[in-house]
This record gives structure tokens, C-alpha cells and sequence, in this order.
């Protein structure tokens, strides 16, 4: 969904550089999450550095490379474990031969095994932040990435996010979204609210479950709302069942009057598998319904992702996805897109 619903945050990376490629939609996969995550008390790493690669390229012949720099730096203060995380990138477009600089981005947080965490700026939404996927994709690409809805996105802004603690597996998170760099355009949701519930266990025989739920609320439009319009709504769940090797998951999200007219939905289905300790494939079918532009769009997906690590600190993954778009004005179209990237991580 992030192509109808995102509009400012981590997502805003992914910049609509070649259109017409594949249905006119971004080739530009989501942002790739950065490797280096805060851990838990008393452990951390000062400086982390991750630099990223990736191509990717459709069957039309369009193709685009994107180079990506991510710092994060962290440390220690009584209880507290306190971060920043700041990253920039460059992408360059072949078929126009020209060079994009990616809107750069910052988000500071600080982790408290009693009291939480806390996330400000450039932040994920709770309901982005919490999602549970069909799969988890690798370090570049995602197996819904070419979806225009999908089953996991938010509404965008400067963002304060605060995760509770988990109790008996169960955690909340909520957050309060705002434009506040003027990144929105007229008709474009500036403000919101979200709270996701998560869950994670491990049953006595061995099984793995995750899931999730979620809801961000529009509080306000760029411009207002049309007459007789109402704020949209998006709700999201997934879950995730591994066991041994295997992970398992489906997931689905709604969006209720969204501003394109009526209202969108994603749901995927999906399959990963740990073929090594340094390789994981994963598969996922997935599919999405929307309005735009007065047509009804409807597509089918199927992503088949893998990653390898071949060193302690660099990592390969390729990626491809097939996708079948019809819509109610008679569009009936195929696309291929495939990526390839490398990350290498100080």
C-alpha cells in the first residue's frame, strides 16, 4: 500500500523514477531495513555502518541502481540504550541517464527493558512498524514490493512511536504522524494516528507464532477533504507460524475511503525456508484491489526472493516478481521485474 498511502518517512525512499515501466509503477524496491538493530541491554555495537547496492530491471528494459549509505550510532546511559539512525542514498535511472538524490532521513530512539522504547522523526507508523508479512523478506526486496497496496504500509510524517514492553508476549505500540517538512501534496494524508498489538511465543512443542494487528486513522488531508468525503482508515493483520526451518505466513490489509475513491485491500500468502544458516529463500503469492483515477485496478503477484550471506559482514540477494494487472477500463497486462543487490556491513 505504500504507493497510495505513503507519503513522507523511510518509505519516502522509494522515489517514482520510471514510469511507465511495469504498469507505471516505482521499480524502486521498499527501503532495505538497516542490518544494524538496537540490542537489548547491556550489549551494543558504538558504530554500525551499512552500505547498500541493489539494481533492479523490468521486461520493458527499463533499470535502475540504487547506492544507499546508513550510520547508526549508539550507546549507553544508566538504563538506557539511546540511537541515531541517519541514511542517504543516490539512485540512477539507465534508461534516462540521471541521477536522483534520495530524500535522506534520521530517526533517534532510546530502549528501556522496563519502560520501552521510544522512536521519533523519521520514524516508522505503529501500524508499518508492527505489521506481520506473509514473508520477511531479504535485505533489498520484499515479495510484495511491486504491489501497488499490499498487505503492510501506513500513513507517512515525522513520527513519534512508542513500544511498551512485552507481557506474556503480548505488546502494544502507538504512534502520532505529521508533515511537518512539507512534504505532502494537496489531497494527501498530512496527519494520522496509529496503535498495532503485536504477539510472539514459542509453543512447548517447538513452534514459533507471530502476529499482528493494527489500525492507522487519517486525521487530516493537504488541502482538506473533498465534500462528502471521510477520512480513511487502514487496518492490517498477519501472522506467522516457523517451525524447524520453515516459516509460514499470510497477512491482509484495508483501507477504508481512501482518497483515490472507494476503498483498497491487500492479502498475500507466503513461504520461507532456511536452506543453510547463510541462505533463505522465500516465496509469496499475493494479490490487491484498488481505485485510481475512476478505475478499478486488480493484481496478482508472485514474488520469489533468496539471500546469501558469504561473508560475515556482505550479503547477496536476488529477487523477481511476476505480476498480472486488469482493470475495469480493459487494462490486461503482464510484467516481469528482477533486483539483484549487496550489502556490506561495518
Amino acid at each position: 500500500m505504500t504507493k497510495i498511502l505513503t507519503t513522507t518517512g523511510l518509505t519516502a525512499l522509494s522515489l517514482t523514477l520510471l514510469m511507465g515501466a511495469a504498469f507505471a509503477q516505482d521499480l524502486t524496491p521498499k527501503a532495505a531495513e538497516p542490518k544494524a538493530e538496537a540490542q537489548e541491554l547491556p550489549t551494543y555495537k558504538p558504530i554500525t555502518l551499512t552500505i547498500d547496492n541493489y539494481v533492479v530491471f523490468d521486461n520493458k528494459g527499463n533499470a535502475l541502481s540504487t547506492h544507499e549509505l546508513d550510520i547508526v550510532i549508539e550507546g549507553q546511559l544508566g538504563d538506557w540504550l539511546l540511537g541515531v539512525d541517519a541514511w542517504g542514498g543516490l539512485i540512477h535511472d539507465y534508461d534516462a541517464n540521471s541521477h536522483t538524490i534520495e530524500q535522506p532521513g534520521i530517526e533517534f530512539y532510546g530502549i528501556n527493558d522496563a519502560v520501552g522504547e521510544i522512536h521519533l522523526w523519521d520514524a516508522d507508523a505503529a501500524l508499518s512498524n508492527a505489521c506481520i508479512q506473509p514473508t520477511g523478506g531479504t535485505s533489498h526486496f520484499g515479495t510484495e514490493d511491486y504491489l501497488t497496496f499490499g498487505t503492510c504500509g501506513g500513513y507517512g510524517g515525522k513520527t513519534i512511536l512508542y513500544v511498551t514492553p512485552e507481557f506474556n508476549g503480548f505488546g502494544v505500540q502507538l504512534s502520532a504522524s505529521r508533515d511537518l517538512t512539507d512534504q505532502t501534496v494537496n489531497g494527501e494524508v498530512d496527519g494520522s494516528a496509529s496503535a498495532a498489538l503485536t504477539y510472539a511465543a514459542t509453543t512447548e512443542g517447538g513452534i514459533d507464532i507471530a502476529a499482528s494487528f493494527g489500525v492507522d486513522a487519517a486525521l487530516s488531508v493537504n488541502g482538506g477533504l473533498p465534500s462528502g468525503q471521510n477520512l480513511p482508515v487502514t487496518v492490517q493483520a498477519g501472522v506467522n507460524v516457523g517451525w524447524e526451518d520453515w516459516i509460514f505466513g499470510a497477512a491482509a490489509q484495508y483501507e477504508f475511503a481512501s482518497l483515490n475513491g472507494g476503498d483498497g485491500w491487500g492479502a498475500g500468502i507466503g513461504v520461507s525456508k532456511l536452506i543453510t544458516d547463510e541462505f533463505v529463500v522465500m516465496a509469496e503469492l499475493s494479490g490487491d484491489g484498488y481505485d485510481l483515477a475512476g478505475v478499478s485496478y486488480r493484481e496478482t503477484s508472485i514474488g520469489v526472493n533468496a539471500e546469501y550471506q558469504i561473508l560475515p559482514n556482505t550479503f547477496i540477494d536476488a529477487a523477481v516478481s511476476l505480476i498480472h494487472r486488469t482493470g475495469s477500463d480493459g487494462t490486461d497486462e503482464f510484467g516481469t521485474v528482477f533486483g539483484a543487490g549487496l550489502s556490506l556491513v561495518f
